[in-house]
């Protein structure tokens, strides 16, 4: 019983990856279906791929300002 439920599980995965391909972005590595891509498809995951990256790079400026301020009070305080 437990070795038809692993092969079952080996048979819909190897469906699932005979659906999918890599992303076209090069940077995502993230697999999708093929039938999900649509002419748009690389414009509309670009640039969701951009606003993460730009969250990504706010947020580290925002933690460095923090730190900055932080060695500054330090150095006021001393």
């Amino acid at each position: 019983m437990i070795n038809k439920i692993k092969n079952l599980a080996k048979i819909e995965k190897l469906v699932h990856n005979k659906d999918t391909i890599e992303c076209p972005i090069a940077a995502c590595k993230k697999k999708v279906y093929k039938s999900s891509l649509h002419p748009d498809y690389e414009f509309l995951h670009h640039s969701r791929y951009k606003k993460f990256r730009d969250h990504i790079t706010d947020a580290l400026e925002y933690f460095n300002n923090i730190r900055n301020e932080e060695k500054e009070i330090l150095d006021f305080a001393e």
